[in-house]
């Protein structure tokens, strides 16, 4: 069947065209009233959340302005203070405050969507529950610089028309807001903070000011080391522009810059105290504390001329000369080891060897029953003759000093009792018998201390010194030890070849040649003047606290010992023997008392930490730390303040009050605080060492400083001598009598220790009196002051010069050698006994009254303006305003003056009265500009809308304080390093 002819279940195509035209006549009129709701939903639902984001967004702007202007920093216990969180105060403050300028916009707003109304909501906060809530649903977080994310959780949504609810449901809307409150009190914050750290901080006012200071104070204290007319190293008008430069310097690293008015305050403070010194400003040191700008110099690093950390040499020096003293003048030891390898041990000994027997009568019987009871032998010597010499060897250290070979002939005689039985007989039996003998003498030189048996090329050689030396034979006294009570050759031989002979060895004693006594007391003298040159390179500061210079020089001896003995592994004689022995004991005692200088270097550093610790109240920080910042100080670089976005052309701007931080009482002058009257800035400080007599420790009173009453001679002697300097035309009547008292004083001390330098010379020399008194006198002629005599007997120049007198009287080679060392010592211990030290108040009476007419002098200079006559008072004075050492003298022991240190604790406080800082961005509502002020305000805030201000807490200031301690260390002798007219210690108005 075709297709075309089937007609089974056939529609008609015009029906199936009607059901098409009305099922899509369907689809057009119900689609477009779907499409037109979802549409609404989601136009109203964008609207809204965008209308809450922008609310958020302003509210954020708004409630930053007002979080910056009245920040909270110290929320009240109780009320709307309580609910913010302790830990990030500021942070939840702006979060309830962007939550309630939030919750206000979206009361009765709302967004119209054609015939859709959308409105947005938020919980009132109505208590501290809700407003701790609102804390919690709300997050600002920082976004980068000025910008902040903005988060709050619960925002209701709702839209409707005349006919359904659109939507409802509650959303979290977050936003990022271009506000630079949160980086502003971040800011603050990191800047108060850095105010109050140590000075052991990589940065801070601690650091800071530690860097200002090393600077100022080096300089200073050098410059006053040098005769520069500096009364003091450091005071407080030093400390307070150290610490505002130090304060601007903050400013900059982190807000990018600082008050401007601070920068000229500074600069005019620095000008003023400048032109109150008159001092150059290489020795002010305040243009250290005052440079403001960090690259005022393009081309030099962002440093203040920091000191950098500098190293002294120190020697040996006198050590060399005590220890020489006491082994080669005052007590025996070179003596005794010259003696004692000198010494030699002898012994003798015999071989003997049996060459024939013949037997000239037997008697004895036969068989082996007969059993020997007893024998009895008697010699008789036959001949004695000398056959060819044969030398025996020796063994060991020991030394053939002879051998003899004998030929010896005896008759033995035997008589012998026997037994068989009961039967008993005697027998007589002579033998001739022939003995070969060689006898040997032998000696060595036993050990010695500090030169061990290492035996002698040739024992006999008294020895080789440049001079030549004479002295008795070795092999003759020897042979006359060993023989002495044996008698002959012959005899010994005999004895041999009958019995034992004695074989312990016996000790000559030999007296050393005078020559060998001179050499080895010259080689002695001569590695004295080696080691007294031997140094090491000491860190200056580190010496004032952990540096041991003795125990690094000790170090340095035992490094060259082995070449300074040069111990050979044979001694060429018994004088080379004692060279060596008494090099070696030289040195040993030199590592002696390095080792115990090494104690008493410590006990003076840690006299110095323990005066610092106990007069400052600051944290506990190691010294060498504080020392190696300080000088190591390089100052901040100002702070990059680069927006992000969206934020654009971020900067900021700092105003303080009071813009220059000052120890003055100033009146505040900011309009966002009443006016008072404070001190921005207070301080104490204190000297670890005042000049002339501060009694530091007894560690250090042991050394220059005994008592409370006295001083010792050396400084005494200073002030005399610089009080010397002062020309006779200027010198008022009272300050003569003053020197004149002073001078009796030290005239006894002198005459003393004259005395004693007579009496020590007769061990070390072989003059007489008269010759040994005249060799101190005319020594000491070299200085025409009784200052300047006390002083030369202290630093060894006195020695010196008495030495080359003694050398044109007594020829000995080694005589002014012993002499000097001698000298050194006895001046040395004289000068630090405390039975001859000098009353405090001719001391003081001298340098007080000195002082002042140096002053005063200067005044009239000043006042006279005439360049001239300043430079010709300059001549005259020759730097003599400083009239005792100040500082502690860093010295093991009287005579080793290493170097001069003093010590500076500073304690600062301060505080703001209001510090603001501003920025160009903000709200519409604020100009444009936000500023973030700390001024101790009480903050009030009507938090649920009832019109009633509720008090959220306050805003403190920005206060701090910190503290550092100050080390300068200057070469020795001259004026020392410290304060002359400051108190030990001193706290300024406000402390």
């Amino acid at each position: 069947m075709k297709l075309a002819e089937d007609e089974r279940a056939r529609v008609p195509f015009a029906l199936i065209a009607i059901l098409l035209l009305v099922s899509a006549g369907t689809v057009v009129y119900v689609q477009p009233n779907e499409i037109t709701v979802e549409d609404e939903t989601a136009k109203a639902t964008e609207r809204s959340v965008a209308a809450a984001e922008t609310i958020v967004r302003d509210a954020t702007q708004e409630a930053g302005a007002i979080a910056a202007s009245a920040p909270v920093t110290d929320p009240e216990k109780d009320g709307f203070g309580q609910v913010l969180d302790d830990n990030r105060t500021f942070e939840s403050y702006f979060e309830l405050l962007t939550y309630r300028e939030a919750e206000d916009r979206m009361q009765g707003h709302t967004v119209e969507i054609e015939e859709t109304k959308a409105s947005m909501t938020l919980p009132e906060i109505q208590d501290t529950t809700t407003a701790k809530q609102a804390i919690d649903k709300t997050t600002i977080e920082s976004d980068g610089d000025g910008t902040v994310t903005a988060t709050i959780e619960g925002v209701k949504l709702q839209a409707e028309n005349e006919e359904y609810e659109v939507f409802n449901e509650t959303r979290t809307i977050s936003v990022t807001v271009p506000t630079p409150v949160l980086m502003m009190h971040e800011k603050v914050e990191k800047f108060e903070s850095k105010l109050d750290e140590g000075p052991v901080a990589r940065s801070g006012l601690g650091a800071e000011l530690s860097g200002r200071l090393y600077a100022m104070a080096w300089a200073r204290g050098y410059a006053q080391y040098g005769g520069a007319p500096i009364a003091d190293v450091l005071n407080h008008e030093h400390i307070e522009l150290a610490a505002a430069g130090s304060a601007i310097d903050l400013q900059e690293e982190v807000f990018g810059t600082a008050d401007p008015e601070a920068k000229e305050g500074l600069v005019k403070a620095g000008a003023d105290l400048a032109a109150d010194e008159l001092l150059p400003d290489r020795w002010s040191g305040i243009a250290d504390a005052a440079l403001p700008d960090p690259n005022t110099n393009p081309d030099s690093a962002d440093e203040i001329d920091s000191p950098g950390l500098q190293s002294t040499e120190i020697s040996v020096d006198i050590l060399a000369d005590e220890a020489y003293h006491e082994i080669a003048v005052k007590g025996d030891t070179v003596e005794t080891i010259i003696d004692d390898a000198h010494e030699v041990e002898t012994r003798i000994e015999a071989e003997t060897e049996k060459k024939q027997v013949n037997q000239l009568r037997a008697e004895s019987p036969r068989g082996p029953e007969w059993q020997k009871i007893s024998e009895e032998s008697s010699f008789e010597t036959i001949s004695v003759e000398q056959r060819d010499e044969a030398e025996i060897p020796a063994s060991g250290h020991w030394q053939t000093i002879e051998t003899k070979q004998r030929t010896v002939t005896i008759e033995r005689t035997v008589n012998r009792t026997w037994l068989k039985g009961s039967e008993l007989r005697e027998s007589t039996d002579i033998y001739e018998e022939t003995h070969a003998v060689g006898i040997g003498i032998y000696a060595t030189s036993p050990s010695v201390a500090h030169a061990p048996a290492e035996g002698i090329y040739d024992i006999d050689t008294p020895g080789n010194p440049p001079s030549g030396a004479v002295g008795p034979s070795i092999s003759d006294a020897a042979i006359e030890k060993q023989l002495d009570k044996r008698g002959s050759v012959d005899e010994v031989a005999e004895e041999a070849v009958v019995d034992t002979i004695d074989t312990e060895p016996k000790v000559i004693e030999v007296e050393p040649p005078e020559a060998v006594q001179a050499w080895v007391y010259d080689d002695i003298a001569s590695l004295r003047d080696t080691v007294r040159t031997l140094s090491v390179e000491v860190d200056q500061t580190e010496m004032v606290t952990s540096a041991q210079p003795t125990s690094q020089l000790k170090t340095v001896v035992e490094k060259h010992e082995e070449q300074l003995v040069n111990k050979p592994d044979q001694y060429e004689s018994r004088a080379q023997k004692a060279l060596i022995g008494a090099r070696s004991a030289y040195l040993d005692h030199l590592l002696d008392h390095l080792n115990d200088d090494t104690e008493e270097t410590a006990s003076i550093q840690d006299a110095l930490s323990d005066q610092i610790d106990r007069i400052i109240s600051g944290p506990e920080a190691a010294i060498d730390d504080l020392i190696q910042r300080g000088m190591d100080h390089t100052r901040p670089e100002p702070a990059d303040i680069t927006a992000d976005p969206p934020a654009e052309n971020l900067s900021l701007a700092v105003e303080s009050d009071p813009s220059h931080l000052t120890k003055a009482e100033v009146t505040t002058t900011s309009p966002r605080v009443e006016r008072e009257e404070y001190h921005p800035l207070s301080m104490r400080t204190a000297t670890v060492a005042s000049l002339p007599a501060d009694r530091i420790v007894e560690a250090l009173a042991d050394r220059l400083l005994t008592s409370d009453e006295t001083v010792s001679p050396e400084v005494a002697a200073r002030v005399m001598l610089q009080a010397d300097k002062i020309p006779a035309d200027i010198t008022p009547s009272e300050l003569q009598e003053n020197k004149q008292s002073l001078y009796s004083e030290l005239e006894t001390v002198k005459t003393e220790a004259k005395q004693e330098a007579v009496q020590d010379l007769a061990e070390p020399t072989t003059l007489g009196y008269v010759e040994r008194y005249q060799a101190v006198e005319k020594g000491l002629s070299n200085w025409d002051t009784v200052g300047g005599q006390i002083l030369a007997m202290s630093n060894g120049t006195a020695a010196e010069a008495i030495a080359e007198e003694v050398e044109t009287k007594d020829k000995r080679t080694y005589a002014a050698d012993r002499a000097e060392s001698t000298l050194r010592v006895t001046f040395s211990e004289h000068l630090t006994d405390e039975d001859v030290e000098i009353p405090e108040g001719p001391v003081t009476d001298v340098a007080d009254k000195a002082r002042s007419v140096a002053e005063d002098t200067a005044e009239d200079v000043i006042e006279d303006h005439t360049e001239k006559v300043k430079d010709r008072l300059d001549q005259r004075l020759n730097g003599g305003l400083s009239m005792a050492p100040a500082g502690v003298p860093l010295l093991p022991k009287p005579g080793a003056w290493w170097a001069t240190a003093n010590a500076w604790t500073v304690e600062l406080e301060g505080e703001y009265a209001s510090f603001a800082v501003r920025s160009p961005q903000g709200s519409p509502e604020t100009g444009g500009q936000v500023t973030y002020v700390r001024s101790n305000e009480e903050v009030e805030m009507d938090m649920t809308g009832n019109g009633m201000k509720e008090t959220i807490g306050s805003s403190e200031r920005i206060s701090f304080d910190t503290w550092t301690t100050v080390v300068v260390v200057v070469p020795p002798g001259k004026s020392g390093v410290g304060n002359m007219e400051s108190d030990g210690i001193e706290s300024s108005n406000g402390w």
